[in-house]
């Protein structure tokens, strides 16, 4: 039988693992190594190694690591270019928007006006309407021939 140099290793954590508290430090490490080895047999087919000796081995796994880091890197980097697109997206909206607000005058940056010359123009409207238009709502026409009928009676 063929011992390598990691068997003493391996005998060594046997015996470590025989202990509850070493068994429970480890099993915390079960959610954090099984989803790799899931995804690289999952994923990449790793199943069985089409490689014999153990360095053919070991430049295969190491070929399938290296996949899975720059797989991972690669969702990490779309994710952050993501990330910036939005956070970058929202902040030139918002630039614009303050840029637009900056270009009306003082008086017209309320989000309720239309547009920037709506308050001039209905101010001007309003003043060149009778009082009592304002206030009974009658078309102007109606209130000047009523006028002229009260002056006349008179």
């Amino acid at each position: 039988m063929k011992r390598y140099p990691e068997d003493e290793q391996r005998e060594a954590l046997r015996l470590v693992m025989q202990h509850p508290q070493a068994r429970r430090i480890f099993s915390q490490r079960k959610p954090i190594v099984e989803p790799v080895f899931s995804s690289l047999r999952s994923q990449q087919g790793l199943n069985r190694f089409r490689r014999r000796g153990l360095r053919a081995v070991k430049r295969e796994f190491a070929l399938h690591v290296l996949a899975r880091n720059l797989s991972r890197a690669v969702a990490l980097l779309a994710a952050l270019v993501a990330l910036l697109y939005a956070v970058l997206g929202r902040l030139g909206q918002a630039v614009h928007d303050f840029l637009e607000r900056a270009r009306q005058p003082a008086g017209l940056r309320h989000q309720s006006y239309p547009r920037p010359g709506f308050l001039r123009e209905h101010s001007r409207n309003v003043l060149r309407r009778p009082l009592k238009a304002e206030v009974f709502r009658l078309p102007v026409d109606k209130l000047r021939r009523m006028e002229r009928a009260a002056r006349s009676h008179e």
